[in-house]
Order: structure tokens, then C-alpha cells, then sequence
């Protein structure tokens, strides 16, 4: 009897373990706890003086991330955690960004850049940039041409439905561009193909690249084989179910791999129990 009785313990802890996996993947206990503690370790070692309040927590399947709604001053914000990290910093971006010198150094890069895409790119789009400047580390009459600050830069190409093969070629250039002919270093960058679409006339989104600082680096021939740097966006319905049908496999290995364990571990320490003592 007491055997059973251990053995049906096992078994409840087996699946109350599989129980909080499954309910953390959809945003539910302990993901929201885990979230909370998270971000108040951040305040606390990055804003110690900051004083905020949590108003809500909420999961974003899209993005698989925890929103954590905050408000500091009267003013409402957002901090982003995932796996106990936090990715966005709404408090840094709400108080202690210099937004409008910022916009003013980015709008000049775009203003520089701009007319060398248009010129050297035909499918040229569109010119994003983003700069982080903490405030008062500039004074008010610095130039805005002396100003030198990491950089991310997304560009946005439309055109005709291209190959895999020319898409990538086509990133090349377009990186050369921005730093041979624009003098531009960023580092990050961020390409999106758009294709036109005849039938309704909405342009869909084709390919993807990015390039970090490595990334940056590489030359064209690097560039053109890089595994991790293209991204096929658009895919086919064949391709569509295939991915699907790999994410929900995924789910139920890792189930199967979490119960294995801990059923593998509850055994060990059912045979070790029941083991007589000599």
C-alpha cells in the first residue's frame, strides 16, 4: 500500500511539472510570477532610485514575451521579459533617453543617405534610423555632424518578385552602399524585400536580412552564402504546413523529454525507497 501511495505521488508530481510547462508557454503560472520578480531585480539593479508601480502583466503569444505595464510620474509604460530577461527598457526609453537630439542626428543620417540609395538602389523604399542618446551627455551646442553613436538601420526595398540568389547579391550592395558611398558604419541593419502583388495591388513581404557587427564585415561572396543572416519570409503553403507541423512535433518531444526525466528521476527514487534497509 505504501508503495502505491509513492508511486501515485510520482505520478502527480510528473504531470503537475508537465502541467506548469505547457501553462508558462501560454503566458500562465509561473511565467507571470517569474516576469514580475525579474523586473523588479532590473529596477532595482539598473533605476535603484526609480519609483514605479506594476499595473498589470500580460503574455503576447506573437511575440512569446511578457508585457509588464508599469507607470512612473503619471506616465505609463512597458518592459519586456522573456526567460527572466529583459529586452525592452520602458523606463530608460520614457526618462532618461535625449529624444530630440536623437531625432535630429537620425533624421540627418537619413537626410545624408537617401539620395545615394535612391541613385545606387532602384528598389529602393524607405530609410529608418535609430540612435540611443542618454540625456545631458551632449551639450546644447554640440553639432549634430560631430555626434557619434551606435546606430540601427532599416531599409525597405519594392520591387518585382526576385530570386533567393539576387535578393542576397542585392544585400550586398545595398550594406556597400551605406558604408563605402554614405560613410555610414551602423551596427545593426535591418533589410526588407517587398514584392508587388498584381492581383490586389498590396506589396507582400518576400525576404529578410539582418546584419550585426560581424555581419557587417563579411564581403560579398560571405554575404551571399551567410546561413544566419537571410531570412526566406514568404512561403509557400507547402512550406507553411511543414513548419507548422514541425512546432507541434517540437511540443510534444520536449513534453516527452520532461516527462522521461522526471519520470526516469521518480523511478530512481521509488526503487531507492523501496529498497529494504539492511
Amino acid at each position: 500500500m505504501k508503495n502505491k501511495k509513492l508511486f501515485l505521488s510520482i505520478i502527480i508530481i510528473i504531470f503537475f511539472i508537465v502541467a506548469i510547462v505547457i501553462s508558462e508557454g501560454y503566458g500562465g503560472f509561473p511565467g507571470k510570477q517569474i516576469a514580475n520578480i525579474s523586473t523588479r531585480i532590473f529596477m532595482s539593479s539598473k533605476h535603484n532610485n526609480a519609483e514605479y508601480d506594476i499595473q498589470s502583466i500580460a503574455y503576447n503569444k506573437k511575440t512569446m514575451m511578457y508585457e509588464i505595464n508599469c507607470i512612473s510620474k503619471g506616465i505609463n509604460y512597458q518592459i519586456t521579459e522573456k526567460s527572466a530577461k529583459v529586452y525592452e527598457d520602458g523606463y530608460f526609453n520614457n526618462f532618461l533617453r535625449d529624444v530630440n537630439l536623437e531625432n535630429k542626428v537620425q533624421q540627418n543620417i537619413v537626410d545624408k543617405l537617401s539620395p545615394i540609395l535612391s541613385q545606387k538602389i532602384d528598389v529602393f523604399k524607405t530609410i529608418d534610423v535609430n540612435i540611443i542618446i542618454t540625456k545631458d551627455k551632449y551639450p546644447n551646442d554640440t553639432d549634430i555632424n560631430n555626434i557619434s553613436e551606435k546606430s540601427s538601420i532599416y531599409i525597405s526595398l519594392q520591387g518585382n518578385k526576385v530570386e533567393e540568389i539576387d535578393y542576397r547579391k542585392l544585400t550586398y550592395e545595398v550594406k556597400n552602399v551605406i558604408v563605402n558611398d554614405g560613410g555610414v558604419s551602423p551596427e545593426f541593419l535591418q533589410v526588407f524585400y517587398y514584392r508587388n502583388n498584381e492581383s490586389d495591388g498590396e506589396r507582400i513581404m518576400q525576404f529578410e536580412s539582418q546584419f550585426n557587427a560581424v555581419a557587417m564585415q563579411l564581403n560579398e561572396e560571405q554575404t551571399i552564402d551567410s546561413k544566419s543572416v537571410h531570412k526566406i519570409v514568404e512561403l509557400t503553403p507547402e512550406q507553411e504546413k511543414n513548419i507548422k507541423n514541425y512546432y507541434i512535433f517540437k511540443s510534444f518531444y520536449n513534453i516527452i523529454i520532461i516527462v522521461t526525466i522526471v519520470g526516469l528521476g521518480g523511478f530512481a527514487i521509488y526503487k531507492k525507497l523501496k529498497k529494504p534497509k539492511v
